[in-house]
């Protein structure tokens, strides 16, 4: 069975969740309408945390929460945290987990946050 990405990426995109992907060099790659939002309305992709309207802090923790993604393998699940959202404050269900090629190298993280406010 083959995939369409076409068609996955649509999902993705739509999706009522906070979706994204972040390369290795943690990039964002891939995100939908909702994290769009979150990041200030503008595309993510191509930027980095700090290149977003996260505060410095914030955005440092996400980097190395992501670099311990990529370094381990291991996933991040279920973490519940607070954080401002379309000038609102939320609480959120983070779940993040390494992303693996063809030859099971990981070339990314996903991320998905649910809003459980």
């Amino acid at each position: 069975m083959q995939i369409d990405i076409q068609l996955l990426e649509r999902i993705i995109k739509n999706l009522p969740n906070y979706i994204f992907v972040k390369d290795s060099d943690l990039v964002y790659k891939l995100c939908n309408h909702n994290f769009a939002l979150a990041a200030g309305g503008n595309s993510p992709i191509g930027k980095s945390d700090y290149e977003l309207p996260w505060d410095k802090s914030s955005a440092k923790l996400y980097q190395e929460e992501d670099q311990h993604v990529l370094s381990t393998g291991k996933s991040i699940l279920n973490q519940e945290v607070s954080m401002i959202l379309l000038e609102e404050e939320k609480f959120l269900s983070v779940s993040k987990a390494p992303l693996y090629d063809e030859e099971h190298h990981i070339v990314g993280v996903l991320g998905i946050y649910i809003d459980i406010t």
